[in-house]
């Protein structure tokens, strides 16, 4: 966890920096059929990188009406 903290910081000032992580799994497209990345329920730097990295998106919910 504290090594999340410290890719936040060292992100605040790249240029492009919500396409860090999609660049850095880049090589492994091919290689892979799927790559889950689990993240946090916030809208920080690393989740949006996250974003930005995915093509497909499974938000998991919990089954109760104010869930939504």
């Amino acid at each position: 966890p504290s090594h999340l903290f410290a890719i936040e910081l060292e992100l605040v000032d790249k240029w492009a920096r919500e396409y860090y992580l999609r660049d850095l799994l880049a090589p492994l497209h091919n290689k892979y059929d799927y790559i889950i990345l689990d993240c946090p329920p916030s809208l920080g730097l690393i989740t949006l990188n996250a974003l930005c990295a995915s093509k497909e998106l499974l938000i998991p919910l919990q089954c109760e009406f104010f869930a939504l």
